[in-house]
């Protein structure tokens, strides 16, 4: 699928949502490719052999795929593709048919390598590309003035995007990483009020706008 940069509105609505922009805007576009792939595209010759060299999805692409993808009949096809080709693959061997031909095809032998992913899950790499699209268009934006004052509402960045911002550099890098100490410096103190409040002594106090800040700071230290 095409490979496009968000526009400054885009980036702007992203900012003021909770969370990791990047990881909004990368949410975004994994539905549309699913439902794009899977319904739109689904006879497209070349990325059925993506698909079909990846084996399929990744595990948490293919439960992305369960819960937000609209065409049975597009993942049927992909699958009826797959099965059949590893249907073919699945090695002959003469040390036990069924169980032995199993073994084999899971490793026990350099023919069953055949059965292993030869390439990446094709929804892992088509983020991976937006992803650095993204943070490029993101630190672009914050080097300008009306950039860097819409960021200002951010939740800031999640730790991997974070570390790609920072192996990418530009002028746009200062507003990130000084947004991001104070941003993480909020995330902290909401961290110590919910463990504080946790505490009996103070069961009595009203657990407020801290009370998700356990998810949001795994959400920041993991991705989305």
């Amino acid at each position: 699928m095409l490979i496009k940069a968000p526009s400054r509105t885009d980036l702007h609505q992203v900012y003021a949502a909770p969370g990791c922009p990047v990881c909004t805007l990368l949410t975004r576009s994994e539905r549309r490719y699913i439902d794009a792939t899977l319904y739109e595209h689904v006879t497209d010759v070349k990325w059925r052999e993506e698909v079909r060299a990846a084996r399929g999805f990744c595990a948490l692409h293919t439960q992305h795929v369960l819960d937000v993808g609209r065409s049975a009949l597009g993942v049927s096809l992909v699958a009826a593709d797959i099965i059949a080709t590893l249907r073919d693959l699945l090695p002959n061997t003469s040390d036990g048919g069924a169980l032995g031909r199993l073994r084999s095809a899971l490793g026990a032998n350099s023919s069953g390598a055949q059965l292993r992913p030869q390439r990446p899950c094709p929804i892992c790499s088509y983020l991976g590309e937006l992803a650095a699209v993204y943070i490029a268009a993101l630190l672009d934006d914050l080097a300008s003035d009306a950039g860097a004052q819409a960021y200002a509402v951010s939740s800031g960045l999640c730790l991997p995007h974070l570390n790609q911002a920072i192996s990418r550099g530009g002028p746009g890098l200062r507003v990130v990483t000084e947004h991001q100490a104070q941003a993480w410096e909020r995330l902290e103190a909401e961290l110590n009020e919910f463990i504080r409040k946790s505490d009996y002594q103070y069961s009595g106090e009203a657990i407020d706008a801290e009370r998700d800040a356990w998810r949001r700071a795994l959400l920041l230290l993991s991705g989305k």
